[in-house]
């Protein structure tokens, strides 16, 4: 299953755990830790967020990975690469895509 970071597509009711889990990924990996009032921890690091240098894909790539772990216990990360626009890859503008596996367990 592939997701890209997308935070327009909220819903208060997913229709099933598959679309949760879907939704919980993008809730994680576009919100800057230090931002939920109650967890300050969740969410992804924020001093790294426009780094687009290979060490700043690293890092970023590191810190979506250890925030999915924390947060959503019932995937597991194939892969992370990033989605570069050509036309602002000066703003340092990145677009995580995530591979990830529903863990056999959490499978209904």
């Amino acid at each position: 299953m592939n997701i890209t970071a997308n935070s327009n597509n909220i819903t208060l009711t997913p229709k099933n755990y598959v679309e949760e889990i879907i939704q919980n990924v993008n809730v994680i990996v576009t919100t800057v830790m230090g931002n939920v009032p109650l967890d300050r921890k969740f969410g992804i690091n924020g001093k790294i967020i426009d780094d687009s240098s290979i060490q700043g894909k690293s890092r970023l790539a590191i810190s979506i990975l250890e925030s999915i772990q924390d947060f959503e216990p019932r995937i597991e990360v194939i892969s992370i690469d990033f989605e570069e626009n050509i036309e602002k890859v000066g703003e340092g503008i990145l677009t995580p895509k995530l591979e990830v596996k529903i863990k056999d367990e959490y499978i209904t």
